[in-house]
C-alpha cells in the first residue's frame, strides 16, 4: 500500500513541477534539489526523487554530470514541436483504434461523454490498442496537454468534433494542437 501511495504522490509532484516548468514559473536552468523540494512539499525525498525521474523522462529536467538536476529551458518553438508530436501520436492512436475495428465503439463513448477536453484525450490514450502509444499519450496528457488546458476554459466541443469525424483531417487536427501550444506560450509570456 505504501508503494501505491508513493507513486500517486510522485505523479502529483511531477505534474505540479511540470506545470511550473512549462509556464516559466521555474525558469530553465533552475536547480531542483530533492531535499529542498521534499521539505517545501512536506513529503519524504522518495516521491520527490521519483517525480524528478518522471520529469527527466519527459525531457523537462536534465541530470548534469555532477548528478544535480536542473529544469530545461522551454522555448515557444520546443512547445510547438512537442504539441505537433502529441497531435500526430493521437492521430496514430485513432488510426490504430480504427484498424482494430473499435472506432464505432470509441466514437460512441466520445459522443456520450459531456466532459471537458482532457478526459477525451485520456480516453483516446486508454483506448489505443498499442500499449507503448498508450504510455506516450498518457504522459503527453499529464504533462503538456493538461497544463495547456488548465489555462483555458475549453468546452471540449472542437476536439470532440475532431474525434467523431470518420476521416480526421490532419490540418484541422494540427491546428487544434497548435492552438493549445499557443495558450501555453501566452501563459509563459504572462508569467515573465
Amino acid at each position: 500500500m505504501q508503494q501505491l501511495e508513493s507513486k500517486q504522490t510522485s505523479e502529483y509532484i511531477a505534474e505540479q513541477l511540470a506545470e511550473q516548468i512549462l509556464t516559466g514559473e521555474i525558469p530553465g536552468g533552475s536547480p531542483l534539489i530533492q531535499e529542498e523540494l521534499a521539505e517545501m512539499l512536506g513529503v519524504s525525498r522518495i516521491p520527490v526523487r521519483e517525480a524528478l525521474q518522471l520529469l527527466q523522462s519527459q525531457g523537462l529536467i536534465q541530470r548534469l554530470s555532477t548528478r544535480r538536476m536542473i529544469s530545461v529551458e522551454v522555448t515557444p518553438e520546443k512547445l510547438r514541436q512537442t504539441f505537433v508530436v502529441i497531435a500526430r501520436m493521437e492521430l496514430a492512436g485513432l488510426q490504430s483504434i480504427a484498424q482494430a475495428g473499435r472506432l464505432p465503439a470509441f466514437q460512441e463513448a466520445v459522443s456520450r461523454s459531456r466532459s471537458e477536453e482532457l478526459p477525451l484525450h485520456l480516453l483516446l490514450a486508454r483506448e489505443t490498442p498499442n500499449e507503448y502509444l498508450q504510455v506516450l499519450l498518457s504522459n503527453g496528457c499529464a504533462y503538456y496537454l493538461g497544463c495547456a488546458l488548465r489555462h483555458t476554459a475549453p468546452s471540449g466541443e472542437v476536439y470532440r468534433r475532431l474525434l467523431l469525424e470518420d476521416e480526421p483531417q490532419e490540418a484541422e487536427w494540427l491546428a487544434h494542437f497548435s492552438a493549445l501550444a499557443e495558450i501555453l506560450i501566452a501563459e509563459r509570456k504572462d508569467d515573465r
